[in-house]
């Protein structure tokens, strides 16, 4: 290497580091590095010979695999290549519509024009469906600027857009499209949008549009007789779902200004034009009305288009919004959000948007937003929950569960006032139960969790847990990530065949054992989309747990098997505890409850195992528990004799840490007694 001189090192810019750091800090092999890279989720530098990779870079990804999110990465990886789309029916108040749509939609796809221009030929009819116009407008009207017989304000929008387009295209457009009956929808444009859009591009740009009965309660919450906002932002807007709701439900106390109160911003074009089409139709009174509605990022106020920087000065009553959840971004856009927010340490952009949010809000202001439930305890957002349990007032929780088609993850609604919280200051969870949660209960958790699902009952019990001597696998274990092969067909076998090994699944994973594998797998570490470290997987004794389940699920392994990426790995490192103590404490009813209790998950990520509290109990119990794994790991025992087995161990367990009966059977009650197993 040559000597060069080098200038003092800014300590706030982060010095890239090579290929075997990257490995190590993300916990898996070189090889799965390569293909991560081949598959964009790492872009680094190359210097002569070698690859350098941004801290930052690896900063995201490690948090996006440590909440177990390198699933939805892969999704999203491969849903950006899609170019299918889906209608999305949850916008629908009744399926009656449904087939009109269905129609509507086919017919612009067999028609090959771009989607821009197919709505503008549906905007010309809808016009003369709200008779705003006696009949559908000939292209020719706009030829010379703005039709006279459209209202001002509609006439100078649709003559803007007609600009952008080649009149033959708009031509083909309105000639395919003049036979179509478009069904009667309050936002039809904005649903013909989306439906127009490909699954890849919705996915990259994190974008789900909110169904109006959602947009519709936040609006009907905040906007009351007692409480009218001078001004209602939605900084994400779309097609303006929101801001339709804030303006009926202003309409209904009897605003006569409403559409002077409602802002809007967004980063697509197209969407912002329907936006203020859609405006200016639920106006039709006011000819003149022109809504606050620009494209422009609300995340970066100098980069904001014309008249955004006006609009991001001021600050608002109330902001409604739907911000977008794991939108992409760049190394070099992740470097520029950071300067902006740099208390967001996950990258993740509806984190972005809340502490955006919160800087635009008048002191007392209230935001509600729509959010990914995984804000509630995922470790990634701790940065944000902290923020907001500690700096801004709780006002309700409600959680939505899965609102989107095709979106697995379940949504909640985040209700926050922006000032500091009373001392004694409850939060509303509004369902499935409705109740109130102290807020300085959040701040205290570990990680800053909201738990939800915790009663007071519940509280107590965790208290007295956390109150004795314990252990974590925090720093005490080593993890795997199952096999991702990129391609099944190519890698998988459903018979054994030469060259190929069994791999365990997660459906073969039951409580201490493991059922026979389905399918085989030829191991090519050097091909395979994402491999852990090879000793991992090889190791004399580990722990195999099911990474998609409401339930911890382990059990234990000495046969050196493979594993898929719906079964994960951990191998404790714990001097007092025995591995088979450690797959007893986690099966056992009590450990159910803290991960019900505390997490309410639908994945079982390595976060939530390293958080689990494991009790420190006497050498001669420990050896009891290895002595009952024993004989549940064996399978020989008859599935009642299994069953009374871990029953046993629950209330010896319980027992030892001195519940009383009362608490034992409230434990065991709560996370529905022993699971089943096959």
């Amino acid at each position: 290497m040559v000597a060069t001189p080098m200038p003092p090192a800014d300590p706030a810019v982060p010095i890239p580091v090579g290929m075997a750091e990257a490995a190590q800090r993300l916990g898996v092999s070189p090889a799965t590095v390569r293909n991560w890279i081949r598959q964009a989720y790492l872009t680094p530098t190359r210097i002569g010979r070698r690859l350098r990779f941004d801290p930052l870079a690896l900063t995201a990804l490690q948090a996006a695999l440590d909440s177990g999110a390198l699933d939805r990465l892969r999704r999203r990886a491969n849903k950006g290549q899609a170019t299918t789309s889906v209608i999305p029916t949850e916008r629908l108040s009744t399926t009656a519509t449904c087939p009109s749509l269905e129609r509507l939609v086919a017919a612009i796809f067999q028609s090959g024009v771009p989607a821009a221009a197919a709505l503008f030929s549906v905007t010309l009819q809808l016009l003369a469906q709200h008779r705003t116009v006696t009949d559908t407008l000939p292209l020719s009207a706009f030829t010379e600027g703005r039709p006279a017989m459209l209202p001002r304000n509609i006439g100078v929008e649709l003559a803007d857009w007609f600009q952008s387009f080649d009149p033959a295209v708009l031509q083909k457009a309105a000639t395919l499209l003049s036979g179509q009956v478009l069904p009667h929808l309050p936002d039809l444009l904005g649903l013909l949008y989306q439906s127009l859009q490909s699954v890849g591009e919705t996915s990259r740009q994190g974008a789900y549009y909110t169904p109006p009965a959602i947009a519709a309660a936040a609006a009907g919450t905040h906007i009351t007789p007692h409480h009218l906002p001078v001004q209602v932002l939605d900084p994400c807007c779309g097609t303006g779902q929101f801001l339709l709701a804030a303006a009926d439900r202003l309409q209904a106390l009897g605003c006569t200004d409403a559409g002077d109160r409602l802002v809007g911003m967004d980063l697509d074009p197209l969407a912002v034009r329907i936006a203020r089409l859609n405006l200016m139709l639920r106006f039709p009174e006011r000819p003149d009305y022109r809504p606050r509605i620009v494209c422009g990022d609300a995340l970066q106020p100098a980069l904001a288009s014309t008249g955004g920087a006006d609009l991001l000065s001021r600050r608002y009553d109330l902001i409604l919004s739907n911000p977008p959840w794991g939108a992409a971004y760049t190394s070099a856009e992740i470097r520029v959000l950071q300067a902006h927010y740099p208390d967001v340490t996950s990258g993740e952009s509806f984190a972005y948007f809340l502490r955006r949010g919160l800087q635009l809000l008048q002191p007392g202001g209230v935001l509600s937003y729509v959010l990914p439930e995984s804000l509630l305890n995922v470790r990634t957002h701790q940065d944000i929950r902290t923020h907001l349990a500690r700096r801004t007032t709780l006002l309700a929780i409600t959680p939505l569960g899965r609102a989107f088609r095709g979106v697995f993850t379940p949504v909640i609604r985040l209700d926050i006032a922006n000032q500091p919280p009373a001392a004694n200051h409850q939060v509303h969870v509004r369902e499935p139960h409705r109740r109130d949660v102290a807020q300085a209960r959040f701040q205290a958790n570990p990680d800053c969790r909201f738990d939800l699902q915790a009663t007071e009952a519940d509280r107590r019990i965790l208290e007295r847990l956390h109150d004795r001597p314990f252990v974590t696998l925090r720093d005490r274990a080593d993890w795997a990530l199952g096999i991702v092969t990129g391609n099944n067909g190519a890698f998988l076998s459903d018979v054994p065949a030469t060259g190929y090994e069994p791999i365990i699944e997660g459906r073969q994973i039951d409580p201490y054992t493991l059922r026979p594998a389905g399918r085989c797998i030829r191991f090519d570490p050097a091909r395979l989309q994402q491999v852990a470290p090879e000793v991992r997987y090889r190791a004399a004794e580990k722990l195999v747990y099911r990474f998609i389940s409401r339930r911890v699920i382990v059990a234990y392994d000495d046969r050196q098997r493979l594993t898929l990426n719906s079964a994960n790995i951990v191998i404790p490192r714990l001097e007092a505890y025995p591995i088979k103590a450690v797959l007893t404490l986690l099966n056992s009813a009590l450990c159910q409850f803290v991960f019900q209790k505390q997490f309410a998950a639908l994945k079982v990520l390595r976060n939530h195992l390293e958080a689990l509290p494991l009790p420190m109990l006497p050498a001669p119990f420990l050896r009891q528990l290895v002595e009952s794994a024993d004989r549940l790991i064996t399978g020989t025992l008859s599935v009642a004799a299994r069953r009374t087995t871990r029953i046993a161990i629950d209330q010896a367990l319980m027992q030892a840490l001195g519940f009383t009966e009362a608490e034992i059977r409230y434990v065991q009650a709560s996370v529905g007694g022993v699971l089943p197993e096959a």
